[in-house]
């Protein structure tokens, strides 16, 4: 292609971009800074800030991001509410406590078999002396309970002497005490009809047999006999 078809195509491009440029503004032209660096060194400098600012850029929209989808996520989302710990139920269940384990009982202790006693036979018989005391203390649960007007009649068997304290519990009642003798007469006494004994632990039957021999019994209600006796005493001889 010639010079000459160069130069036309262009000028008639240039008549065809005039319209659409914009006008020159009137008065003086600016001046034109000159920059600090040379040309070639201030467009080298523009193109090393480009990557740092867009890195900056990214950044910070990331950070925008994140604090975005952190505020979303805080928010309550449709239908639901906010609300604080859910209260204790009043139906739950006291704890378990641990069932005591039960005693042992003790053991009932074994009792001890019986011994063998002596033979009965050769077995040695009561003290004649408490065999006595124990008829005479009968006697005087009688005395002491017998009504007005009665006779108590005891067989005295082989005893020789009465206690002073029956003779205390008849004196002054109307109750009359016999006591048959082995060997011998009874003795016959009533309390009102009677002496006070009170010098002596014990007193013979024979002397109160002799005191008390054909004495009245005035003032008396109670019998003189009967055909049994009330109590009898147990043989002194083993």
């Amino acid at each position: 292609m010639s010079q000459k078809k160069k130069n036309s195509r262009a000028s008639r491009r240039a008549a065809q971009e005039a319209p659409f440029r914009n006008p020159a503004p009137a008065g003086p032209a600016p001046e034109k800074q000159s920059s600090p660096l040379p040309a070639p060194r201030a467009e080298a400098s523009s193109r090393r800030r480009r990557p740092g600012l867009v890195l900056a850029l990214a950044g910070a929209a990331l950070l925008a991001a994140l604090a975005w989808g952190v505020s979303a996520a805080a928010r309550p989302g449709p239908g639901s509410s906010v609300s604080g710990p859910a209260p204790a139920s009043s139906s739950a269940k006291p704890p378990l406590t641990a069932t005591p384990e039960p005693t042992a009982s003790p053991k009932p202790t074994a009792t001890p078999e019986p011994t063998a006693s002596a033979d009965p036979a050769v077995s040695s018989p009561p003290a004649p002396a408490a065999t006595e005391e124990a008829f005479w203390q009968k006697v005087l649960q009688l005395v002491e309970d017998a009504p007005r007007g009665t006779l108590i009649k005891v067989d005295a068997g082989a005893c020789s002497e009465m206690p002073q304290p029956v003779l205390g519990a008849l004196f002054g009642r109307d109750v009359t005490l016999r006591v048959v003798r082995a060997g011998g007469d009874d003795l016959l006494v009533n309390g009102i009809n009677m002496y006070r004994h009170t010098q002596k632990e014990s007193y013979a039957l024979d002397d109160l047999y002799a005191a008390y021999r054909g004495f009245v019994m005035e003032h008396s209600t109670a019998p003189l006999d009967k055909e049994e006796p009330d109590l009898t005493a147990p043989a002194l001889d083993p």
